[in-house]
C-alpha cells in the first residue's frame, strides 16, 4: 500500500509540473505577443504625435491603442482598433477602425448618424434637431468622408451628457490615418462641433 501511494504522489507531482511549465510558456507567448502589439502601435502613431501634441497609451485589449492629444485647443482621444468586424454577422469583412472623439463641446440633446434607405439620415430623439443637422450638411458630410457603413454603430455621434462629438472611420492599410487623412478628419469634426453649437445650442444656465 505504501508503495502505491508514493509512485501515485509521484505522478501527480509530474502532471502539476507539466501544467505548470504549460501555463508559463502561454504566459509568456501572450506577453511577448502584447509586447509586440505595443510596439507595432507605437510606430503606427509616431507620425501624428506632433499633429497633436499627443502621447500613446495601451488600449484596452492587446491590439489597441490610445493617442490622446488636442485640436483647435479641444481635448482629442483617439482610438486605433484594428482588423474590427465591419458590422454582425458570422463572417464580417474586416476594417482598421479609428474612433475620434473631441471633448469639451455642448449641445442640448444626443444625435446619431447612421445609415438609411437613402442614404445617411441624423437620428434625434428631437424630430427637429435631426432636420436642423440634416439642412446643416452634417449626414452628407459622413458620404464626403467615406465613413464606413458599420451597423450598429453611429459614423458620427453626439454625447451632450459626455460633451464629446464622436467619428468612427477606416484607417485604410495602415493601423491609423496617415497626417493628410486625420487633416481631415478633424477638420470635419471641427466643422460639425461648429453646426451642432450653432443648430443644438445648451441651454443658458
Amino acid at each position: 500500500m505504501l508503495a502505491q501511494s508514493s509512485s501515485s504522489d509521484g505522478v501527480d507531482l509530474v502532471g502539476v509540473l507539466a501544467v505548470a511549465a504549460f501555463l508559463a510558456i502561454v504566459a509568456a507567448l501572450a506577453f511577448a505577443i502584447a509586447k509586440i502589439h505595443t510596439i507595432r502601435h507605437r510606430m503606427a502613431w509616431r507620425p501624428l504625435l506632433e499633429l497633436v501634441d499627443g502621447k500613446v497609451e495601451p488600449g484596452s485589449s492587446p491590439n489597441s491603442s490610445v493617442m490622446r492629444g488636442t485640436w483647435r485647443g479641444l481635448p482629442l482621444v483617439a482610438t486605433a482598433i484594428p482588423g474590427s468586424a465591419l458590422g454582425p454577422g458570422e463572417d464580417p469583412a474586416r476594417y482598421n477602425r479609428v474612433v475620434l472623439r473631441l471633448f469639451d463641446l455642448s449641445g442640448a440633446g444626443d444625435w446619431r448618424v447612421t445609415p438609411g434607405r437613402q442614404g445617411w439620415q441624423v437620428d434625434a430623439a428631437d424630430p427637429a434637431l435631426a432636420a436642423r443637422l440634416a439642412a446643416a450638411g452634417v449626414a452628407r458630410l459622413a458620404g464626403d468622408l467615406g465613413l464606413p457603413q458599420d451597423n450598429p454603430l453611429p459614423a458620427i455621434s453626439f454625447d451632450a451628457a459626455g460633451r464629446h462629438l464622436e467619428l468612427n472611420a477606416d484607417a485604410g492599410r495602415g493601423i491609423v490615418p496617415p497626417p493628410a487623412q486625420l487633416t481631415t478628419l478633424l477638420d470635419a469634426m471641427t466643422t460639425i462641433a461648429g453646426i451642432n453649437a450653432a443648430v443644438n445650442p445648451a441651454p443658458v444656465g
